[in-house]
Protein backbone atom coordinates (compact mmCIF):
# COMPACT_ATOMS: atom_id res chain seq x y z
CA UNK A 1 0.00 0.00 0.00
CA UNK A 2 1.21 3.49 -0.81
CA UNK A 3 1.59 5.40 2.46
CA UNK A 4 2.50 8.73 0.86
CA UNK A 5 0.17 11.43 2.12
CA UNK A 6 -0.76 9.54 5.27
CA UNK A 7 0.30 11.06 8.56
CA UNK A 8 2.00 9.08 11.33
CA UNK A 9 -1.32 8.48 13.08
CA UNK A 10 -2.88 6.96 9.96
CA UNK A 11 0.18 4.79 9.34
CA UNK A 12 -0.21 3.15 12.74
CA UNK A 13 -3.80 2.07 12.03
CA UNK A 14 -4.52 -1.42 10.69
CA UNK A 15 -4.34 -1.65 6.91
CA UNK A 16 -8.09 -2.14 6.64
CA UNK A 17 -8.85 1.21 8.31
CA UNK A 18 -6.17 3.54 6.98
CA UNK A 19 -7.36 3.99 3.41
CA UNK A 20 -7.85 7.56 2.41
CA UNK A 21 -10.96 8.63 0.52
CA UNK A 22 -10.76 8.13 -3.25
CA UNK A 23 -12.80 10.67 -5.25
CA UNK A 24 -12.45 8.34 -8.25
CA UNK A 25 -14.19 5.53 -6.39
CA UNK A 26 -16.88 7.85 -5.00
CA UNK A 27 -17.72 9.08 -8.52
CA UNK A 28 -17.80 5.54 -9.88
CA UNK A 29 -20.17 4.50 -7.09
CA UNK A 30 -22.55 7.31 -8.07
CA UNK A 31 -22.35 6.16 -11.70
CA UNK A 32 -23.23 2.60 -10.67
CA UNK A 33 -26.26 3.91 -8.78
CA UNK A 34 -27.50 5.46 -12.02
CA UNK A 35 -27.06 9.08 -11.00
CA UNK A 36 -26.48 11.79 -13.57
CA UNK A 37 -22.95 13.06 -13.03
CA UNK A 38 -21.71 16.61 -13.53
CA UNK A 39 -18.31 17.15 -15.15
CA UNK A 40 -15.45 15.85 -13.01
CA UNK A 41 -14.24 18.11 -10.21
CA UNK A 42 -10.63 19.15 -9.72
CA UNK A 43 -10.33 16.69 -6.81
CA UNK A 44 -11.64 13.83 -8.96
CA UNK A 45 -9.27 14.69 -11.80
CA UNK A 46 -6.28 15.02 -9.45
CA UNK A 47 -7.07 11.64 -7.90
CA UNK A 48 -7.53 10.09 -11.35
CA UNK A 49 -4.13 11.40 -12.44
CA UNK A 50 -2.55 9.98 -9.28
CA UNK A 51 -4.15 6.58 -9.89
CA UNK A 52 -2.97 6.53 -13.52
CA UNK A 53 0.58 7.57 -12.59
CA UNK A 54 0.85 4.71 -10.12
CA UNK A 55 -0.34 2.24 -12.75
CA UNK A 56 -2.90 -0.55 -12.62
CA UNK A 57 -0.77 -2.76 -10.36
CA UNK A 58 -0.07 -0.30 -7.55
CA UNK A 59 -2.66 -1.83 -5.22
CA UNK A 60 -2.81 -5.30 -3.77
CA UNK A 61 -6.59 -5.22 -3.59
CA UNK A 62 -8.70 -7.06 -6.18
CA UNK A 63 -10.46 -3.85 -7.25
CA UNK A 64 -7.26 -2.16 -8.52
CA UNK A 65 -8.06 -2.67 -12.20
CA UNK A 66 -11.56 -1.31 -11.65
CA UNK A 67 -10.14 1.83 -9.97
CA UNK A 68 -7.68 2.29 -12.84
CA UNK A 69 -10.47 2.01 -15.43
CA UNK A 70 -12.61 4.48 -13.47
CA UNK A 71 -9.70 6.94 -13.42
CA UNK A 72 -9.32 6.66 -17.19
CA UNK A 73 -13.06 7.28 -17.60
CA UNK A 74 -12.87 10.45 -15.50
CA UNK A 75 -10.13 11.94 -17.63
CA UNK A 76 -12.02 10.97 -20.79
CA UNK A 77 -15.09 12.78 -19.45
CA UNK A 78 -12.94 15.83 -18.71
CA UNK A 79 -11.57 15.78 -22.25
CA UNK A 80 -7.95 15.20 -21.25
Amino acid sequence: MNLNGLGPTMQTLPVTTRYRPRPVLARETKRMLGRTLPPPTEAEMADAIEVLREGPDFLDEPWRDYLYAAAERILDEAGR
